[in-house]
C-alpha cells in the first residue's frame, strides 16, 4: 500500500473512532445509528483538517511518517484528538485558516496600492503635461518661489528619475544646495504647496523618504520659468 493510501486510511479511520468516541462522551442513554453517523461524518472532516494544521505549524510530519517508525502513529494520535474535539477543532481551524486568508488578503492589496503609489509619479513624468488642466488651480493661488526652492523644482522636473530621494537631489544641485537639512525643509513647503508629493509607503528594501514632482509642480515650473524669462526679455 503506497504512502498516500495509509495517511488516508489512517484519517478516515480515526475519523470514525473519534467520532464515536465523541459520540459516547456525549450521548444520552438511547442509542442512535443516526447520531452515531453524525459524529463520524463530523470527526472524519475533523481529521481531514489535520494535514492543513500541520501545515500551518510547519510540521513534515506527515512527509516523514514512513520514514520512522512511530511516524504513523503519532499521526494516528493527531487525527484521533481531532476527530474526538471534532466540533472545536473545525471551528478553530476554521478561524486560523479565515484569518490567515484576510491577512493575506490585506498583504495582497498594501502591496498593489505600494506598486499604484510607485508607478503612478513614473506614468505623470512620461506623460505630456497638460497645462490647461490646471490653469484654473494655477491663477487662483500664488507660488511665492525663492531660488533655492525653484532650483529643487527644477532638479525634480529635469531628472530622468520620477522618484527622488534627498541624497540624489543634493548630488544634482551641489553647490547651489548641499545641506540636508535645509533640503528637507525645501521639499516640506513643496509638499504644502502642493508641488512635490511623497510616496505614501515605503518599501522595505529602501527606508529612506522619496519625494516626486507632481503635476501641478511642473506647471507651476513652466509658468515661473515663462515669467522669468519675459523679464529678462
Amino acid at each position: 500500500m503506497s504512502h498516500s493510501a495509509i495517511i488516508i486510511l489512517i484519517m478516515i479511520s480515526m475519523g470514525v473512532l473519534g467520532g464515536f468516541i465523541n459520540y459516547l462522551f456525549s450521548a444520552e442513554d438511547k442509542w442512535s445509528w443516526g447520531a452515531i453517523t453524525k459524529a463520524s461524518i463530523i470527526g472524519v472532516g475533523a481529521a481531514l483538517l489535520v494535514p492543513l494544521f500541520l501545515q500551518m505549524i510547519s510540521s513534515n510530519l506527515i512527509l516523514e511518517a514512513s520514514d520512522k517508525p512511530d511516524g504513523y502513529f503519532v499521526l494516528m494520535g493527531f487525527c484521533l484528538v481531532a476527530s474526538i474535539s471534532s466540533r472545536a477543532f473545525i471551528s478553530s481551524m476554521t478561524s486560523k485558516v479565515m484569518k490567515e486568508l484576510s491577512d493575506k488578503t490585506d498583504q495582497i492589496r498594501n502591496e498593489i496600492e505600494q506598486v499604484q503609489n510607485e508607478i503612478a509619479p513614473v506614468i505623470e513624468k512620461s506623460s505630456e503635461l497638460n497645462e490647461e488642466a490646471f490653469d484654473s488651480s494655477i491663477d487662483e493661488q500664488e507660488f511665492e518661489l525663492d531660488e533655492r526652492e525653484k532650483t529643487l523644482l527644477k532638479a525634480f522636473d529635469e531628472s530622468p528619475y520620477a522618484i527622488r530621494t534627498v541624497r540624489g537631489l543634493l548630488k544634482q544641485t551641489s553647490p547651489e544646495l548641499s545641506d540636508r537639512e535645509s533640503a528637507r525643509h525645501l521639499i516640506k513647503n513643496l509638499k504644502l504647496k502642493g508641488l512635490v508629493g511623497e510616496l505614501a509607503s515605503v518599501p522595505s528594501k529602501s527606508p529612506k523618504p522619496r519625494y516626486f514632482i507632481t503635476n501641478l509642480g511642473r506647471v507651476a515650473l513652466r509658468k515661473m520659468q515663462h515669467v522669468d524669462n519675459e523679464i529678462i526679455a
